[in-house]
This record gives structure tokens, sequence and C-alpha cells, in this order.
């Protein structure tokens, strides 16, 4: 798998707030990022383009964070992309479930930056030599 450079994230949470403060620390960083306010629209947007990262809240309305991890691992040709799950509940609470979704990670809220951004280079790093 080429990868783009910079790498291209898809972010997904309903809160428009959480949305903006992602997509400037992320942008900083120099990453390609297109954000989105429900699930399906990301899912929408799977049809056009793909991303080499996706980031989802859990907590939303109609498609929550697990289950559209769910679709986008069920789709062969996004089988491989990693998605991030954030989420302000307590890591022993879901962490089960985040494995077992096929989710790439978790990161607890409110987070460092530093650790969000090590974690997302991790995870990007991890793809390329999976390749």
């Amino acid at each position: 798998m080429k990868r783009e450079y910079p790498p291209k994230i898809f972010i997904v949470d309903d809160s428009e707030v959480q949305l903006v403060l992602l997509k400037k620390v992320l942008r900083n960083e120099g990453y390609q990022v297109k954000a989105f306010v429900t699930a399906q629209k990301l899912l929408n947007r799977l049809t056009d383009e793909d991303p080499d990262l996706i980031i989802s809240d859990i907590d939303m309305p109609m498609l929550n964070g697990f289950e559209l991890v769910q679709k986008i691992k069920s789709r062969g040709d996004l089988k491989q992309v990693p998605c991030l799950l954030v989420s302000s509940k307590p890591p022993s609470t879901i962490q089960e479930k985040v494995r077992r979704v096929g989710a790439a990670g978790f990161i607890q809220k409110p987070f460092k930056h530093h650790f969000l951004k090590n974690t997302i280079h991790s995870l990007l790093n991890r793809q390329v030599r999976s390749a």
C-alpha cells in the first residue's frame, strides 16, 4: 500500500467542539484531516476516498464508534485501515469491546496531545510495515 504524504486522517465526533480541537492538533502536526459530525457521513465518504487512519468517538447517536469500526472492518478494501477509538469512559469498562470489534486502540478523553500524537505515529508506522 503506497501512502500519500502527508497521511490522511478521518475523524468523527458528534461534538463540534471536540472536532475543531482535534482537527487543529492534527493539522498542526502536518496531517491531512477530514472531519465528520456523524459516522454515516464518514462512511459515505469512504466510497470516494481511503484514509490512512480513522479516529472515532465511541458515544455518538445513531451509529456509535463500535458499530462504525465493525462496518469498516467488514469491508475488504478497508480492513487494514487502523481505527482509533476515543471516549471519556474509563478504559477498564470498554477495552475488551475495543479489541473485539477490531479497533487498533483506545484513548480516554481528555487526552494529552503528545500521547495522541505518539499513538497516531505508532499506528501509521505499523500500517506501513504491514503493507
